[in-house]
């Protein structure tokens, strides 16, 4: 969750608590939708956004004890159970999430980390370059190159990893946290200076096989958004 959902939902959350004549009346105006769930899923959201991630997980399967269509915790579930290393669970959120509405992109995104965190480096790779198109913001363009890079690494696709680094680095710093950046300069480990065109180098080859010189570069097919 960005820092301005977590904001909206801190607010949300304190309008609907606050709604009530008299804050001792705060609890009653709680129970007053407590059996549908809803207000417990403003609840878990703002514990995610304080960083209580167990706490925000136990109150989103108490949703689902209440009202088992709220499956949209499901995700939000799986945000917290990346926060605190459970990301099994959290690919199986994911999984559900996605099975559930299939017209979100936010959990197809979030699967692709899961997966890689979980050590399904392969999958994760797939599922991020499968989805690259829903990314749509830099925010969104940042998280598929980042994660998309690293699980490249794992996979020995070190030219292809580097692309991915140089786009993240030519995007606004805004759109990333700082240590994002940190880290794709670090892979690159200094070559990158400006943006530049994400190309190799192939000689030519005359008759014999031996190479012709050539200044030109060639592109090479790497994963896109």
């Amino acid at each position: 969750m960005t820092e301005p959902e977590q904001k909206a939902t801190m607010i949300e959350f304190r309008n609907v608590c606050y709604s009530a004549a008299d804050k001792r009346d705060v609890l009653l105006n709680l129970n007053l939708k407590v059996d549908r769930g809803e207000t417990l899923v403003l609840l878990g959201r703002a514990q995610q956004a304080a960083g209580q991630h167990e706490t925000a997980i136990a109150t989103f399967e108490h949703v689902l004890e209440l009202n088992n269509k709220l499956r949209q915790v499901d995700y939000y579930r799986g945000l917290s159970e990346l926060e605190i290393g459970e990301y099994a669970a959290a690919v199986e959120s994911f999984e559900d999430a996605i099975l559930l509405f299939p017209d979100w992109d936010e959990p197809k995104l979030q699967l692709g980390r899961a997966q890689y965190l979980n050590g399904d480096v392969a999958d994760g790779y797939s599922t991020l370059q499968v989805n690259s198109s829903l990314a749509k913001s830099d925010e969104d363009k940042a998280f598929i190159y980042y994660w998309r890079a690293l699980a490249l690494e794992a996979l020995d696709d070190i030219e292809n990893a580097n692309n991915d680094w140089r786009r993240l680095l030519n995007l606004p710093k805004t759109a990333m946290p700082a240590e994002w950046r940190r880290t794709a300069e670090d892979h690159l480990d200094g070559i990158y200076a400006t943006p530049t065109p994400f190309v190799t180098r192939t000689p030519a080859t005359n008759e014999d096989g031996t190479p012709q010189p050539t200044d030109s570069p060639t592109p090479t097919a790497s994963p896109t958004p």
